[in-house]
């Protein structure tokens, strides 16, 4: 009889010998690849495929797991499906900021194919609850005619359709660096599109599936850029090595590092934009977020999430559907054998994120989240997770959602076209029949319209003022408009995913009716500039929005809202114009890159001429036309213009500047005023901006990059991202504003750059220090025992995301421009600051509740506490902000305050 230590060794020995064996056969495949099919990633290996549509790896030369694939993959994969199968076509939308195209895959049988646009308008008619004036989601911009049914002569008893299709969205890797969304997007294309299994025939015939590969084509190509760089062929399961250590600030984000899956409602990046385009498309009967998260002890994620966290909105309904498609995708991982979890951590409060928006448009919406491997092996307490499984995970609960789907057909279409019904009930029994807004600036509002035509939302010209717009309710994106300008105030539970608030009202620093009556509606504005303004990109030639003027319907431009106009002819003295309007700060900088003498008034003063009275507010600008050179010369050149020829060449520069910005400009006919003439001290010399932001990790991804889009793409104004590790070589010299936002550098840090930060202030130099980079400038000596700040935090835990008010304290430098003194901040997070030193600038209000989730005693405590300060340190300046000023880039009321600090710097004491 054998030892029985002789069995276990011999054991052992055989399943090291198995080890041995698959660890050779991985690198073999590595190193001589063979295309391995696509069982793995399915629950039905077995099925069959038509031979002439080809594999990943047949397109690509890897199979799916072995490499990542970049966004030129994902396009030449896709685009050979569509030309070797006539169940596929692709439609192409906007491009990112690094010119890269967004596309949309569409799947159903070669018939549907054929007739696909026809499905596509029969299926939005179901989307439609035939409001009388209002425009559909169909991308014409006209309304879609249907029988009472709303399905024209399809419709059966059930008032949805005898001939439906059902549409599911699979949409993958909004985060860039959540890549095994994309992998699974392939797997689910290749599948859809080559499969001839019976089944999957009749599920093409009676539905369309929609594969939005990649979200965020940015950061889906820099991912995937840096993990095949960085790899081993032989995978390394050491999360030292440095593939797992993606660069700052990784591919999660886009181009200018936003989180993009919190752009739906704000729409201000083209992920946003494009994602918002793609849905409202098709406006899917089911919706499908593929993510990955980070933390890799937890089980793969499926909604519904925690019932007691649900958007106030979204029907009790919908959940319930959500329930029933959840038990197929936990029986297809019971299949794999993958642990899960569905009713905790994540919520559906938040509906600026792609697994919620459509939540309320009638969709049922899905998130997905699996463990990221982040590498190709990442060691996990459940043992070594691979980039493979993590494609095979996602593939299977995508593709358990669209069959679970298919099963459920007619519940789905039927709740649909019901939810259309029913906001059509609710809108007709509300007794606001209309919001109507005031924006601050004509800029504001252009941008404000920008963001309601991008939704589809119908909004009209008052017909008493020109300055206000309206809004009827009686549309079918009522959802929609609650969502953007409704406050929030209750809550079933005080921890939420994302944030408690997000209100458009305050973002924007509107001034909101309620409207009774719709009675007052004047034009229809139709639609927004497609061209770029000032570099803001604020249309898409692929972009719907705009599409109702493409098919001749008159009305209103928002871009009418742009043209400013020169008011006195030429001036032989100086032209003048307040900074109130939103692009104002835009024209400074232009004026000050021609090499202009540029001033400002600190008071305001009072120009008569003629039959022009105007009161000039404090922060007024003033371009002299004496002694100025010659536009942009760098010398005085031998020939001097007269007052007369300057004043006229000045005047060309400005109002062609201005038309375009949507200043007003006041062509100046003396220089004698009623209180302050215009040679003062009352005028102060402004010089032109010269920023650096200090990045790097370990300071704020999304501050930096809504600081960086802020000036790059609104202001134009000059400005460089400088990794603080270059800090010791870095010529500061160069700049007059150096931004740290919200954190401190972690990792080597160049050795005395706290002192030359602090020596650079002391030359003149402009601090902007937002949130927690506070702890750099309480380090910085600057003599003695004495430092530049000496800020002491007091931390208000259970405080995500409120809108409170702020006041300055006094009129000054940072309120120059806004009419009231009272600004709307996001606070994020709930520290406030305390210092026996500094000057405050802003303090939150005495009364500061918006909206939001916080308790009583944090709002108390927050009440009176600093918002803003100022530091002086020799010849310069530290300016504090407590906030993010650009909270997501769509905080366009508080944006200003930080671009005035930028702008006015030298006038703050």
């Amino acid at each position: 009889m054998m030892n029985p230590n002789n069995k276990l060794s011999l054991r052992i020995f055989a399943i090291s010998l198995l080890l041995l064996a698959t660890a050779i056969c991985a690198q073999a495949q590595t190193n001589n690849s063979k295309d391995a099919g696509i069982g793995y990633f399915l629950n039905n290996p077995q099925v069959s495929f038509n031979k002439d549509v080809p594999t990943p790896f047949q397109v690509l030369g890897f199979n799916l797991g072995e490499q990542f694939p970049d966004w030129n993959d994902v396009l030449i994969y896709m685009r050979a499906l569509r030309d070797s199968s006539p169940r596929v076509s692709i439609k192409e939308f906007g491009k990112s900021n690094e010119n890269r195209r967004f596309i949309q895959v569409t799947i159903t049988s070669p018939q549907n194919q054929k007739r696909i646009e026809e499905i596509r308008q029969a299926h939005l008619a179901l989307c439609s609850s035939n409001f009388s004036g209002t425009t559909s989601g169909s991308n014409t911009g006209k309304s879609i005619s249907s029988n009472s049914n709303g399905a024209g002569n399809n419709s059966g008893s059930n008032g949805a359709g005898s001939d439906a299709k059902l549409v599911v969205d699979l949409m993958a890797s909004i985060h860039g660096n959540e890549a095994s969304g994309v992998g699974a997007a392939l797997v689910a294309a290749y599948y859809y599109a080559a499969c001839t299994d019976p089944q999957v025939e009749k599920m093409l015939e009676e539905m369309v599936i929609v594969i939005t590969p990649g979200l965020n084509p940015d950061g889906i190509n820099k991912f995937a850029s840096w993990v095949n760089n960085t790899r081993s062929f032989h995978p390394v399961a050491n999360l030292d090595s440095r593939e797992f250590s993606e660069t700052w600030p990784s591919g999660r984000s886009n181009h200018y590092w936003a989180d993009c899956n919190r752009d739906w409602l704000s729409v201000q990046h083209p992920e946003g934009q494009n994602s918002v385009d793609m849905y409202l498309e098709w406006m899917p009967n089911v919706v499908v977020d593929i993510h990955e998260q980070g933390n890799t002890q937890k089980g793969f994620y499926f909604s519904p999430g925690d019932a007691n966290r649900t958007y106030e909105n979204t029907p009790q309904k919908n959940q319930d559907l959500t329930m029933k498609i959840a038990q197929g995708t936990a029986r297809a991982l019971d299949q794999k054998g993958t642990l899960y979890f569905s009713k905790e951590g994540y919520d559906d409060f938040f509906i600026g994120k792609g697994a919620a928006y459509g939540d309320i448009l009638g969709s049922i919406c899905i998130l997905h989240e699996q463990g990221s491997s982040r590498g190709f092996v990442r060691p996990t307490q459940n043992g070594l997770l691979t980039y493979k499984r993590t494609i095979c995970n996602q593939s299977v609960a995508a593709m358990s959602v669209v069959e679970s789907a298919w099963k459920m057909k007619d519940e789905l279409i039927e709740y649909q076209h019901n939810f259309y019904k029913d906001i059509k009930s609710k809108a007709a029994a509300s007794k606001v029949k209309a919001l109507e807004f005031t924006a601050p600036n004509n800029g504001i509002a252009y941008h404000m319209l920008e963001v309601l035509l991008r939704h589809r939302i119908d909004v009209y010209r008052s017909g008493k003022d020109e300055k206000a717009f309206i809004i009827p309710m009686e549309q079918e994106k009522f959802y929609t408009i609650k969502a953007l300008f409704d406050n929030i105030t209750n809550f079933a539970d005080s921890t939420f995913y994302d944030v408690s608030t997000w209100t458009f009202t305050h973002a924007f620093d509107l001034k909101i009716k309620e409207l009774t009556s719709t009675a007052t509606l004047g034009e229809k504005v139709v639609a927004f500039n497609e061209k770029s303004v000032k570099g803001v990109t604020v249309g898409e030639k692929s972009g719907n929005a705009v599409a109702a003027t493409k098919n001749g319907e008159s009305g209103f431009h928002a871009s009418n809202l742009l043209k400013g106009e020169m008011i006195g002819g030429t001036s032989p003295i100086a032209y003048a114009f307040e900074c109130d309007e939103f692009y104002a700060p835009s024209l400074i900088e232009k004026l000050l890159k021609a090499k202009l003498v540029v001033r400002v008034a600190k008071k305001s003063f009072t120009y008569k001429y003629d039959n022009i009275e105007k009161k000039f507010a404090p922060g007024t600008i003033i371009v002299p036309v004496n002694n100025q050179l010659p536009m942009g010369s760098e010398a005085v050149s031998e020939y001097t213009p007269s007052n007369a020829e300057m004043g006229g060449v000045l005047r060309f520069t400005i109002e062609q500047l201005a038309k375009q910005m949507g200043v007003k400009v006041y062509a100046l006919q003396t220089g004698l005023m009623a209180e302050h003439d215009l040679g003062s001290s009352i005028f102060g010399n402004i010089t032109a901006p010269k920023v650096a932001i200090i990045t790097g990790r370990g300071m704020s991804v999304s501050q930096s990059g809504e600081i960086w889009r802020h000036l790059d793409l609104v202001y134009n104004f000059t400005h460089a991202a400088i990794d603080y590790s270059s800090l010791a070589s870095a010529d500061l010299s160069k700049f007059n504003v150096i931004v740290l936002a919200d954190g401190t550098p972690t990792g080597l840090t160049p050795k005395g750059y706290l002192e030359k930060l602090e020596r650079w202030v002391a030359g003149g130099g402009t601090l902007i220090v937002t949130g927690k980079a506070y702890a750099l400038t309480n380090k910085m000596k600057t003599g003695g025992d004495s430092y530049l700040t000496d800020i002491k935090p007091v931390y208000h835990r259970g405080v995500e995301g409120v809108i409170l008010k702020a006041d300055f304290t006094k009129e000054g430098p940072l309120s120059w421009g806004r009419k009231s003194l009272t600004v709307p901040i996001y606070k994020m997070v709930g520290t406030t600051y305390q210092s026996k030193e500094g000057t405050i600038l802003m303090r939150y209000n005495k009364d500061p509740y918006l909206s939001g989730c916080i308790s009583k005693e944090h709002l108390r405590d927050i009440a009176g506490a600093p918002s803003a300060m100022l530091f002086t340190h020799g010849n310069g300046r530290a300016i504090f902000f407590a906030d993010d000023m650009i909270w997501r880039s769509y905080w366009y009321g508080s944006s200003r305050v930080l671009t005035n600090a930028i702008l006015f710097r030298e006038m703050l004491k």
